[in-house]
């Protein structure tokens, strides 16, 4: 019994540990810190530039603030997006997993021991794919500001190859701040939101068209108003064997109508009544 206790505790150990290892991390570690890397921009040069004549150093200074500033949001969403992977993954897990072992060491005891095994194991297989669950939606989020920032990038390194009057320092930090703005979250949730809005919409069409659903104008014909009074000779009450003439004419004339009333009444069906009519000995 003594020894399967200890393997019993070896085994949430394990658990525990694996939940921490550098493989659920995700980021290599950096050999170089970042502070040593970003550049500082003094007001005082971006004033000047703004005021600057000359068009070649014009473009260059722009180009200069341009590459600077994109420079120092990378780096900062880049360790935004390690923190915001890293503590999905590891935080709540290891939470998790660390919880389930301290609940088992204190059943360790009797016939408690086997039991523990069995909810350790389980409580934590829930908790990791209760973590890939999360990790997925924390992945779209990744993808959705990435794209974002791709799509305001372009446009900010087109603008290195414009001249300063077709794309003046003000623009680019206005696209700069843009840049920034496209790699927060809130930008991420709009964006996904829209374009899940839009996909909807789109799908409902689709549907729409797929079920051969149409927009159709109410209209009055004789032709319709004969085979109405053949399917209801009193006006209210159904004739069925009259109404199943009707549904047997319709399918071999190959026509899917939604309801014979629609069938009567739309314009869409204005030349078949016609020939229904006609078929029927009504006209």
């Amino acid at each position: 019994m003594k020894t399967l206790r200890i393997k019993c505790l070896l085994l949430m150990i394990v658990l525990i540990s694996v939940s921490g290892c550098a493989s659920f991390s995700g980021y290599p570690d950096r050999e170089i810190s970042m502070e040593d890397v970003i550049p500082v921009l003094k007001r005082e040069e971006v004033v000047k530039c703004m005021d600057e004549q000359d068009k070649d150093k014009g473009i260059s200074c722009r180009n200069k603030i341009i590459a600077a500033g994109m420079l120092v949001i990378d780096i900062n969403f880049s360790d935004f997006e390690k923190k915001l992977f890293k503590e999905n993954r590891e935080a709540s897990f290891v939470t998790t997993v660390a919880t389930l072992g301290l609940t088992a060491a204190g059943a360790m005891t009797g016939t408690a021991v086997l039991s523990a095994i069995s909810t350790g194991l389980i409580g934590a297989k829930a908790a990791f794919d209760s973590e890939v669950l999360m990790d997925k939606a924390i992945l779209a989020i990744h993808t959705q500001m990435r794209a974002q920032r791709n799509y305001v990038a372009a446009r900010l390194r087109r603008g290195f190859k414009e001249n300063t009057t077709d794309y003046p320092l003000a623009l680019a930090i206005i696209d700069i701040e843009a840049y920034y703005n496209a790699g927060t979250l809130l930008t991420a949730f709009i964006e996904i939101t829209e374009s899940a809005g839009v996909e909807a919409k789109k799908a409902q069409e689709d549907l729409s068209k797929a079920a051969g659903f149409r927009k159709s104008v109410f209209t009055k014909d004789e032709a319709g108003d004969l085979i109405r009074e053949f399917w209801k000779p009193d006006g209210k009450n159904v004739d069925k064997k009259n109404q199943k003439t009707i549904h047997n004419w319709l399918t071999n004339n190959k026509i899917n109508e939604p309801s014979i009333t629609f069938f009567l009444r739309s314009e869409l069906f204005e030349p078949f009544r016609q020939k229904m009519a006609k078929d029927l000995n009504l006209l």
